[in-house]
């Protein structure tokens, strides 16, 4: 795999790459590695905007005070006063936007609909695996899962394509990738998560349908495509697999 330094990748999302440049990272984009390190310079611009335009409706008003005559010797005291008074006044509202408005981190629910998000038809092109090759991979992701999921090669309405174990903050997640009848990627994901509810609830998440809940003490993700109903029904199959 091309490494890329985080210059390099900073000037592809500035639109400053040149064109060789351009075309391997979209190449590369693919790969998880890359799309890891691409998502992690990502700058959260709203959640920027949304904290100074706090600071800005927040702000108490500041009268200027009449003009006073003051003898020559302390025609600066007001303004470096002011200038101190004001510096005092920004660190502080600095500390409160930040304390109200920093981002919590991205659960893996969202990471991983980022990571789908990339996925086109092409990236799923054949040749496809059979239904042995298919359980015997997933087999292998059973034992580092901790659960067995090689039912998972058989999933109504979708075809199975390839399956890899993704690893977030030292939690693994296996993703399995398919495609509906008409190409469209789709992907089930599944990791240790106790605490998400047992409830599955469906949303849109990076623009597409999601399904996500829990299973004992595994949690899923079903995610693709924009037909929410189908990623419900698929969500009901994870369950009774699990």
């Amino acid at each position: 795999m091309t490494r890329f330094t985080d210059e390099e990748i900073t000037a592809w999302m500035d639109g400053a790459a040149d064109e060789k440049l351009a075309a391997d990272l979209e190449a590369a984009a693919q790969d998880p590695d890359v799309a890891a390190q691409i998502e992690a310079l990502m700058v959260p611009m709203d959640a920027l905007r949304a904290g100074f335009d706090a600071v800005l409706t927040t702000a108490p008003a500041f009268a200027v005070p009449a003009q006073q005559t003051q003898p020559a010797r302390r025609s600066l005291a007001w303004p470096m006063g002011l200038v101190a008074a004001s510096i005092a006044s920004f660190a502080i509202g600095l500390g409160v936007m930040w304390t109200q408005t920093r981002p919590e981190p991205m659960k893996w629910t969202q990471r991983a609909a980022i990571y789908h998000a990339l996925y086109s038809p092409a990236t799923l092109a054949g040749p496809y695996k059979s239904e042995s090759e298919a359980q015997e991979r997933l087999a292998e992701l059973s034992a580092a899962l901790g659960t067995d999921i090689t039912a998972f090669a058989n999933v109504e309405g979708l075809k199975y394509r390839r399956a890899q174990p993704l690893h977030l903050n030292g939690q693994i997640i296996v993703q399995i990738a398919y495609q509906n009848a008409a190409g469209v990627p789709f992907a089930i994901c599944l990791t240790a998560a106790p605490a998400m509810s047992d409830a599955p609830v469906t949303q849109e998440l990076e623009g597409m349908a999601a399904t996500l809940g829990r299973e004992g003490s595994m949690g899923f993700l079903v995610v693709g495509g924009d037909d929410q109903a189908f990623t419900k029904a698929v969500a009901d199959q994870v369950e009774t697999l699990l």
